[in-house]
């Protein structure tokens, strides 16, 4: 990109906007690989969504229209495994797996491997991992089994290890559903073996002998392994062991061997430890438990030992979004009192609340989300009093907050993070967020993406329009004749007026009415009606306007309309008796 700057700098940050107003809504999914910044979008060109990237000046340009019609091509699980890009896409019959080419920037589809099934992933339920030139992953199909890409080819095939029981079947937790694809730990590559879960076992398979075994748990009852974590070169998981509860283990990828290191901490069932918290801070593993506000980690005997306690909290909240900021561990919390806040822990063991955000009067929350470390920042989302929901980053030394409005005015911005999708991103040291703003702060929403780049830095060209897609409130002024009974209005291309100037028979003069109106319509035999300005896109003057009459073309759900609106004199017995205003 254009801006590279250094995040460890004082240098103040502004947002640039990187999208500009009706070129491109829907943005969803921003993904950094290799250093650009990959997305979805919809260009309001009738495409649907579809991937796109930003080129080397920041522009965006399309990467794969996998369905050429205008639904889209239902873009989910962009994922980068060591520079070669995969996601999945429907061709508008089946959904697949695609790769695109290193050397030619060409997508293709790998087999005929169908992902998902409507909006519920049936196909890979575990991250893709590398060893060696190959590409490794778990798919659902009934059957579960296990996959390999050829990264030089792409060729797809289907691994059958030696050594595993011919009931074995492959232990896949669920990831997140919809196109916001997270894919579980439900395998990894450490060492150069793949390790993964199977009829409630660890097993790890070696890709040159094809062979796998299974590791032996000390202790472990009949519950399924936890999903992996790596670091360093250790695999880290959680299971259960008999009266002691849900215990952690070690896989050291030099033995092989697993070990109990959680035990003595806890001798209850009563307590387990949350592995969905677990988080390397500078090569120590960091977690929570269900044992009261307590943070824990592995000193360097391997044994896990209290790092700290959050005092004076209350209620059964626990920490959240564990986050290593260059050295420094942050999370989010709401201790009962001061709502959710950004809190971290101290390198004496003191746990303290950085942030003193005030929840917005509507939700009574601060919806503090979306926590991405760049550099000494910690950027995150959040909901308050004064700002609204907007992208924050916060200085971790010294506690400094800046707030980036993008959209002024309580309501007037909300940032995608609230919407589940992972709209902070760190490229080359710069953030990039995708947020919901409001172009004209009245009419309707519009998902831009955003860069904060350091103030009077050259930043990406803003996109030019791609076609002539005018403000759906570019208004109309229609007139009919002065005098009695006439009638000057302003219109919308979408049909909405907020005032008009009528002269009234006989000798009132014209005033202005306080009258609004705004067109809408449905689709279908249910559902609730909506305003053409909140679902029209594309929108075009297919002809020259006058003085008594406007026309708009424009897309509603993949269907083409035109809106025609007239105005023209009422008369009776060839004496005006007013205006009319036809749409």
């Amino acid at each position: 990109m254009a801006t590279t700057p250094n995040p460890n700098t004082n240098t103040p940050l502004v947002p640039v906007v990187v999208t500009t107003e009706r070129t491109m809504h829907n943005i969803d999914q921003l993904t950094n690989i290799n250093g650009t910044v990959y997305f979805v979008g919809d260009t309001y060109t009738g495409k649907g969504s579809e991937l796109y990237k930003l080129d080397a000046n920041g522009q965006p340009v399309l990467v794969a229209e996998i369905n050429t019609s205008s639904n889209g091509s239902n873009i989910g699980m962009i994922t980068n495994v060591n520079g070669i890009v995969y996601f999945a896409a429907s061709d508008g019959t089946t959904q697949g797996l695609y790769r695109i080419d290193p050397s030619t920037g060409t997508p293709s589809r790998l087999g005929n491997m169908i992902i998902f099934t409507g909006n519920r992933q049936n196909g890979i339920s575990a991250n893709i991992v590398n060893i060696g030139n190959s590409d490794y992953f778990l798919a659902n199909r009934g059957d579960k089994q296990l996959w390999k890409i050829d990264r030089s080819s792409g060729a797809l095939s289907k691994v059958t290890p030696n050594g595993l029981p011919t009931n074995f079947l492959f232990d896949i937790e669920e990831p997140n559903t919809g196109n916001n694809f997270r894919a579980a730990n439900n395998n990894l590559a450490v060492g150069g073996n793949l390790y993964f879960r199977g009829n409630g076992q660890v097993w790890k398979f070696d890709p040159i002998t094809n062979n796998a075994s299974p590791i032996q748990i000390p202790n472990q009852t009949n519950y399924a392994p936890g999903e992996f974590h790596q670091i360093g070169n250790a695999l880290f998981f959680t299971t259960h062991s008999g009266s002691s509860g849900q215990e952690l283990y070690k896989i050291d990828a030099n033995s092989g061997a697993a070990t109990l290191v959680s035990d003595p901490i806890f001798t209850s069932s009563n307590y387990s430890i949350d592995d969905n918290n677990f988080v390397d801070v500078n090569g120590t593993l960091h977690f929570t438990t269900n044992r009261g506000h307590e943070i824990w980690k592995l000193d360097a005997t391997g044994q896990a030992v209290l790092a700290g306690t959050i005092n004076g909290a209350s209620g059964s909240n626990y920490p959240s979004n564990f986050t290593n900021v260059n050295g420094t561990l942050c999370f989010a919390f709401d201790d009962g009192i001061n709502n959710t806040q950004i809190w971290k822990l101290n390198s004496d063991g003191t746990v303290a609340s950085i942030t003193n955000l005030t929840p917005n009067p509507t939700y009574g929350k601060t919806f503090v989300e979306k926590l991405t470390a760049i550099g000494n920042k910690l950027y995150f989302t959040a909901d308050d009093a004064q700002y609204g929901g907007e992208v924050r980053e916060l200085d971790v030394a010294n506690g400094s907050l800046t707030t980036f409005d993008v959209s002024t005015g309580l309501y007037a911005s909300s940032p995608a993070g609230s919407s589940l999708r992972s709209n902070i991103i760190n490229v080359n040291g710069t953030p990039y967020f995708a947020s919901s703003v409001k172009p004209d702060g009245v009419s309707y929403y519009e998902t831009r993406m955003f860069q904060l780049a350091p103030s009077g830095t050259i930043t990406p060209t803003p996109t030019p329009t791609p076609t002539p897609t005018p403000n759906p409130n570019s208004p109309g002024q229609l007139t009919t004749a002065a005098g009695d009974g006439g009638l000057d209005v302003t219109v919308s291309k979408t049909g909405s007026f907020n005032g008009a100037a009528y002269d009234p028979l006989g000798v009132k003069t014209a005033s202005s009415t306080t009258f609004e109106s705004n067109l809408a319509f449905r689709i279908g035999d249910t559902g609730a009606r909506k305003f053409i300005s909140e679902l029209a896109t594309n929108i075009t003057s297919p002809s020259t306007d006058t003085s008594s009459s406007t026309s708009s073309r424009f897309l509603v759900s993949g269907l083409q309309f035109e809106l025609v609106q007239t105005v023209s004199d009422l008369k009776k017995n060839t004496q005006r008796t007013g205006s009319g205003l036809t749409q």
